[in-house]
């Protein structure tokens, strides 16, 4: 349950960003709801057919909290990140300004990506998917996969990295 939680607090903050702009406040809000229930409802609903998977209204209920605790922790935090001094200002302080960084910024947040994807075969994750991974790779492919997301990660590192 807490899990659940914790794992849509993300969502919600990033939808609330994503829309900062064109939506403030109060309808900022409701769209970082509506993106947890709306995702929660279908992962719930397409849970219904996995028969290893138990479909349950408390992990909806969880889940569209744990959005509701990220998009008012976006709101809290809008205002600071988003002005000039803000969040574009530590990206520029911190990184090369242009495209190649951009990409390496890209790069290292697929890498963080994938890694939470592969992490649950290995048991070092929070989150189970069986439907992401295959659960048959072998010890060979687990060498494979984690040097193809090492060399992404020293790309993404390369890219990003201040002279």
């Amino acid at each position: 349950m807490v899990a659940n939680i914790i794992g849509y607090i993300p969502l919600g903050f990033l939808a609330v960003l994503a829309v900062y702009p064109w939506l403030r406040r109060g309808y900022a809000l409701g769209f970082g709801l509506a993106c947890s229930v709306l995702l929660s409802f279908a992962l719930e609903s397409l849970q219904l057919y996995l028969p290893t998977r138990t479909s349950s209204n408390l992990d909806l209920l969880a889940n569209t909290v744990g959005g509701a605790v990220g998009a008012l922790a976006a709101l809290a935090a809008t205002r600071p990140l988003m002005d000039a001094e803000g969040l574009q200002h530590l990206r520029n302080r911190l990184f090369l300004a242009g495209r190649r960084t951009d990409l390496g910024l890209v790069l290292l947040g697929l890498w963080l990506f994938a890694m939470l994807v592969v992490m649950p075969i290995t048991g070092a994750g929070l989150f189970a998917t069986g439907l992401l991974v295959s659960p048959v790779l072998t010890d060979a492919s687990y060498v494979i996969v984690f040097g193809a997301y090492a060399a992404v990660l020293a790309l993404g590192a390369a890219l990003v990295r201040r002279r």
